[in-house]
């Protein structure tokens, strides 16, 4: 094979080793910290004499997208780029006794970027990652959502795979994992937005685990 063939072919060669992927996450966290500041809130509304329509939960879940692109190294070998979006919302809806209502919205909003490396064993793998998060919460303020937290942290992910293959261009993988958190997120600025006492300890990492499920697009 010439220098120029080779020069042609290897770009094509490149492509054929790469997949686009896009999928859905859920898991379940462990938010123990955030949850105490919610009920600090809602003890707090019912000592104001409020009739609460419905409190603040517990935030336990979270579900969003999982989308990116992975570069296969020979047969059993890959790594991913990968973007994942995942958010809840917890809302106080309240009355006071002049009827007026009081309604107060959080949005929490997980947004990772993430590098990984995965081994694949014909059906089956299991893969490591590396990602920063950036975490938020917003209020709805004249009918747009703004930030009063932003913070970020590192974590990493580890995880298992299941493979089925439809064909030699997709195939669908579900991805058990555990996410352990290197970095805590400071949750003070919640206790204030919320007017409640602030913890002698308001870090929180987010520690989870979930399941993701994936389509690959490419080459298999």
């Amino acid at each position: 094979m010439t220098t120029v063939s080779m020069m042609l072919l290897l770009p094509s060669l490149c492509i054929s080793q790469i997949n686009l992927k896009v999928g859905y996450s859920a898991n379940f966290l462990d938010a123990g910290t955030n949850n105490t500041i919610l009920k600090l809130a809602n003890e707090k509304a019912v000592a104001m004499g409020l009739d609460l329509f419905s409190s603040f939960s517990d935030l336990n879940t979270l579900h969003g997208v999982n989308i990116g692109m992975r570069y296969l190294l020979g047969n059993n070998n890959a790594i991913e780029l990968s973007y994942e979006s995942m958010g809840r919302k917890r809302e106080l809806l309240a009355r006071s006794d002049n009827d007026a209502v009081r309604q107060t919205e959080l949005f929490y909003s997980f947004k990772q970027y993430m590098i990984g490396y995965q081994s694949i064993f014909g059906q089956y793998g299991f893969g490591t990652a590396i990602a920063y998060n950036r975490f938020n919460i917003k209020e709805e303020f004249q009918d747009r959502k703004r930030a009063f937290l932003s913070q970020g942290q590192w974590v990493a992910r580890f995880n298992l795979a299941l493979y089925y293959k439809s064909n030699d261009a997709v195939s669908l993988s579900i991805q058990p994992y555990v996410q352990i958190a290197i970095q805590s997120i400071d949750l003070t600025d919640l206790s204030t937005y919320l007017k409640v006492a602030t913890l002698s300890d308001s870090n929180e990492k987010f520690s989870n685990f979930g399941l993701s499920v994936i389509i690959y697009n490419g080459r298999q």
